[in-house]
Formats: C-alpha cells, sequence, structure tokens
C-alpha cells in the first residue's frame, strides 16, 4: 500500500477496485495531489482526488484490485 501511495503523491494512478455501493469494478483516475488531508496508515480507507470531476472521494483500501501510475 505504501507504493501505492507514495505514486498518487506525485502524480496520477489508474485504480481498479469494487464499488461498495454498486459492486461494480470501476477502472479511473485518482492522485492526492491538491489534497490536504493526511493519509491515516491504521485507516481501512484512502481519501484520493478523482482527477476528472476534481472530487474527493474514499476508496476502502480491500477492494483495490490492481493500479498502475500513469506517465
Amino acid at each position: 500500500m505504501n507504493g501505492l501511495i507514495k505514486a498518487l503523491a506525485e502524480g496520477h494512478v489508474r485504480l481498479t477496485f469494487t464499488s461498495l455501493s454498486s459492486g461494480r469494478e470501476i477502472k479511473d483516475v485518482y492522485t492526492l495531489q491538491g489534497v490536504n488531508l493526511p493519509q491515516n496508515p491504521q485507516s481501512d480507507k484512502l481519501i484520493l482526488r478523482h482527477v476528472e470531476s476534481n472530487c474527493y472521494e474514499d476508496i476502502e483500501k480491500n477492494t483495490i484490485k490492481g493500479w498502475s501510475k500513469i506517465p
């Protein structure tokens, strides 16, 4: 998880995760750039900024299936 948080802090990351509300798989781009909330390592959630909508979203760590940095 530390590698993911570092990648999010450095730029844009394509995340694949399962939505808790709909149960569907989501693939979208997120970042921690511009997020002024410290990430709590003990929390089950990450608070991220959705790049396209510029809105904050909380994502359960255990629903993340994969991620990749966007160059």
